[in-house]
């Protein structure tokens, strides 16, 4: 049907356009019938994905409308199906992680802020809106937060953050205090931990190389130690150097080895609220249970959200 729609705009010479977030057209005014501009605003969504700009190629609209807060998701694919739990009316978009468009593509960001300011240009380009709600998995949560402190620093209002599974490294240190035996044990499991991640790490990040150097292009499946080892890199280094004022939903796995309670965020929120859920870091990603979960206490949590900013 909508191949059928953009014949019929071609052949009446009307133009369709993105511009400001939103879809524009103009063509003769003699074309134009409000039995046409019916069919457009029925057909928006899918007009949206056929016109969406180059700009803004790690944006994917999962449903750019409505007038409601849009949420950005930040590397969520197990959570396309989100916008069911948000309700009509509740714009939500989801960023691809640079890196992954292409065979050949490269991620030339070389910290956290200059990577979340990539995304916020991006964004600039196809929404419109003084509001947003930004959430982000795993090493998505590090370039959500870092979005939420620069689109605030653009006039934005920024209300919810929520992270799932993702530590701020920099702030995530143990407390040990004086019991001896407590530091011993929390000692053994930092180090534990560190093993359990460097030697896949280092395995997945060594086949990447010995690939790079025998083909020139490579699936985005055997690229992705490449852009974990990146990732990683920046996380590594990443410290807000503000402090944020909003809510911060924090989902943590049961068995994340961390020995904070808040993953280290509460150095720089104070408003945090977290939800455990049984798994490791893969559950959010695998387990039906855990998704639902999370997607329900995110669906609910922007929900308040939405109630406290429409007073």
């Amino acid at each position: 049907m909508i191949n059928d729609l953009l014949d019929e705009l071609n052949e009446k010479h009307i133009n369709i356009t993105f511009l400001d977030g939103k879809l524009k057209y103009n063509g003769p005014e003699d074309q134009i019938s409000q039995e046409l501009i019916g069919r457009l605003k029925a057909n928006k969504l899918q007009l949206t994905m056929h016109f969406w700009p180059k700009e803004a190629p790690n944006i994917y609209p999962i449903n750019p409308v409505g007038n409601l807060m849009p949420v950005l998701m930040l590397h969520g694919g197990s959570y396309f199906q989100l916008t069911d739990d948000l309700g009509n009316g509740r714009p939500l978009y989801s960023f691809a992680y640079i890196g992954s468009e292409t065979e050949d593509s490269k991620i030339k960001y070389k910290s956290v802020e200059s990577f979340a300011g990539e995304y916020i240009r991006q964004l600039n380009h196809v929404v419109a809106s003084d509001s947003f709600i930004v959430g982000g998995f795993s090493m998505g949560g590090h370039l959500a937060f870092e979005m939420a402190l620069q689109l605030r620093k653009n006039g934005k209002n920024i209300p919810l953050v929520f992270l799932v599974d993702s530590g701020l490294v920099a702030y995530d240190k143990h407390d040990y205090g004086s019991n001896i035996l407590k530091k011993t044990v929390d000692l053994g499991v930092s180090l534990a931990s560190k093993v359990i991640y460097f030697f896949p790490r280092k395995y997945y990040s060594l086949k990447y190389s010995l690939f790079k150097s025998t083909f020139k292009k490579m699936s985005i499946n055997k690229r992705t130690a490449y852009i974990v080892k990146i990732y990683d890199r920046l996380i590594a280094r990443y410290k807000p150097q503000e402090q944020y004022d909003g809510k911060i939903l924090l989902f943590r796995a049961s068995m994340n080895l961390s020995s904070s309670r808040y993953l280290g965020w509460d150095k720089v929120c104070k408003n945090i609220t977290v939800v455990d859920y049984e798994g490791n870091h893969a559950s959010m990603f695998h387990d039906n249970d855990v998704i639902q979960l999370i997607k329900t206490h995110i669906a609910d949590a922007v929900f308040e959200i939405s109630k406290e900013n429409s007073i």
